[in-house]
């Protein structure tokens, strides 16, 4: 009676154990499809524990009382219910295993690139940029000496076309070391209004970002990833527009991207398609057995018990 006893609190268990393991993780994989939305995902989760855990319950029940060995007709239309629903649930939970041991890394080594990258492409147009200060600020020097020597009609039609477009009325001997700082000092300016804050939006993305996938951040991790993913191609755009603005020249940024990636945490067929392995299938069939072992180690109804109760109640009258 003993062992009997501790056999079902073992059975029992490993049914809340099971519910367990498919509540966080059908809600974890919830959280991932719904990109971290909170109050959908925790009522949903408990909602269908709840209701697996009810259904199993009801189908010991009527296993083990069920007349002549046959299923009503009420739970059979149930067990289809039963069915319809763990399709999905399973796949949210197998969306969330696959998320956890294998998508995980490799969003991270895309972040990681994804960093490198928006550092490489500051690094490049802050070089760009000194070079194209240095060489401004040469020409300029070189021709303001001939136009003030020399009076010369080259050197006037630089100094008074783009991007200098002084004012030679102004220009003396004295003077036109002054005006060539100051020149210099507007066009740093204008650079400083028009990549400073582009400068920041990547240098605060890469941040986000990278912390965000790195700590692994299950709220934030699929808006953060996609913008960080898309930061390199989005900025490249913006600095080569807005410097192809300032000085009417090309720069190229050609940075190395890993092969076009995209976030399947939202996706779960996609990922599942992705990352299809036994090991995961595994796990989740292990968690619907769990929760099914009450119900295939119950006992069921002896065939003809019915009849016999009814027997026994006519020799009692």
């Amino acid at each position: 009676m003993g062992n009997n006893t501790d056999g079902f609190k073992i059975i029992v268990m490993s049914q809340y154990l099971g519910l367990i393991f498919l509540f966080f993780g059908f809600s974890l994989g919830l959280l991932y499809w719904s990109e971290g939305n909170v109050i959908m995902t925790l009522p949903l989760g408990i909602i269908v524990a709840l209701l697996i855990f009810f259904m199993i319950n009801h189908f010991v029940d009527e296993k083990m009382t069920m007349a002549r060995g046959k299923w009503k007709l009420h739970t059979k239309i149930l067990m289809f219910c039963y069915l319809v629903l763990s399709l999905p649930v399973s796949l949210i939970i197998l969306h969330a295993i696959n998320v956890e041991l294998i998508e995980k890394d490799n969003l991270l080594d895309i972040s990681k690139n994804r960093v490198e990258v928006l550092s490489e492409m500051k690094e490049v147009f802050l070089q760009e940029k000194e070079y194209k200060f240095i060489e401004w600020e040469s020409e300029l020097s070189a021709e303001l000496a001939k136009y003030v020597s020399l009076n010369d009609p080259s050197s006037k039609r630089k100094l008074q076309s783009f991007p200098y477009k002084l004012d030679l009325n102004m220009v003396t001997s004295n003077n036109r070391g002054y005006l060539s700082k100051q020149w210099l000092s507007v066009m740093d300016r204008k650079f400083s209004e028009s990549f400073d804050p582009i400068l920041k939006e990547m240098d605060d993305i890469s941040k986000s970002g990278y912390e965000a996938v790195n700590n692994w951040n299950r709220l934030r991790v699929n808006e953060e990833f996609n913008r960080l993913n898309q930061a390199p191609e989005n900025y490249k755009t913006k600095i080569e527009d807005n410097f192809r603005g300032l000085t009417r020249q090309e720069l190229t940024l050609n940075s190395v991207l890993l092969s076009p990636a995209a976030s399947y945490l939202n996706k779960p067929l996609l990922l599942l398609e992705k990352h299809l392995n036994i090991i995961s299938i595994m796990l989740v069939v292990l968690i619907q057995i769990l929760i099914f072992l009450p119900f295939i180690v119950s006992p069921k109804a002896r065939l003809g018990s019915d009849v016999d109760d009814v027997d026994d109640e006519s020799k009692e009258l």
